[in-house]
C-alpha cells in the first residue's frame, strides 16, 4: 500500500515529505534546473 507524501513545487524543483513508517518520515528536495554556485560571494 502506498503510504501518503506532499510535493510542493513544479516540474522543476520539488520537496516531497512522505510517510516510510508510523514514526519515519522522508523529505527529498530535486531540481532538474543547472546548479551554480557564484565563487565571488564566497567569504574564504
Amino acid at each position: 500500500m502506498e503510504q501518503p507524501r506532499t510535493r510542493l513545487g513544479n516540474d522543476d524543483v520539488w520537496l516531497e515529505l512522505a510517510r516510510i513508517g508510523a514514526d519515519s518520515r522522508r523529505i527529498t528536495a530535486g531540481s532538474t534546473l543547472p546548479v551554480r554556485a557564484d565563487a565571488a560571494r564566497s567569504p574564504c
